[in-house]
């Protein structure tokens, strides 16, 4: 966000050239920053944009690796955040869904969900599944426990988003090795819950 307000600041000369008022460039500054949802929704949750998971300046391979794979994602956000900040959103998001039915909160719950669990190349690194990965995947299956079967169907089976991203993250831990290979069990008995 410093680096857009930088860039604004920079370009307000040729902004003012073309018409943009000096107090409307001012208001455009000073603006707080906006979540996707309605500004009385906000819960200044970390943004997570899983559409843009690559590191700026990328090779076309890495543009392609880091698009279906989270890890790079996942990692630059560990470096201002720790597991539990992103364990604790987690669980509020998941909160915020289901006694509030709030749209920020599935949305930002479908984030972590989708940052933890697509993060293929992290698999490998056992500090990060230990502390991040099992954790979210724990409290996922609790929360999936815990869940009206209603709810369920009608929120967290939308676009089947939730079976998709499980047999990505299966599928992953298969290819690195299967060192998940209880937790992929609980998961599934979990699962069985829901006929998945």
């Amino acid at each position: 966000m410093a680096a857009v307000l930088k860039k604004l600041k920079q370009q307000a000369p040729a902004m003012a050239e073309q018409g943009v008022s000096a107090a409307d460039l001012q208001s455009i500054i000073d603006a707080e920053p906006t979540a996707d949802c309605a500004s009385t929704d906000r819960f200044n949750f970390t943004p997570i944009n899983i559409r843009h998971s690559f590191p700026p300046h990328a090779t076309p391979d890495e543009l392609r690796r880091f698009s279906k794979d989270k890890s790079w994602l996942l990692r630059s956000i560990l470096q201002s955040r720790t597991c539990e900040d992103i364990l604790g959103e987690f669980q509020l998001a998941f909160l915020v869904i289901l006694v509030g039915q709030n749209f920020c909160g599935i949305e930002h719950w479908k984030r972590i969900l989708h940052l933890v669990l697509g993060s293929a190349e992290v698999l490998g690194d056992a500090r990060v599944v230990e502390t991040v990965v099992v954790p979210v995947l724990r409290c996922f299956m609790s929360q999936l426990r815990v869940c009206p079967h209603e709810f369920v169907a009608s929120v967290l089976e939308q676009d089947n988003f939730v079976a998709e991203i499980l047999q990505e993250f299966v599928l992953n831990v298969y290819e690195s090795g299967g060192g998940l290979d209880p937790e992929i069990a609980r998961l599934r008995a979990v699962l069985k819950m829901f006929d998945w």
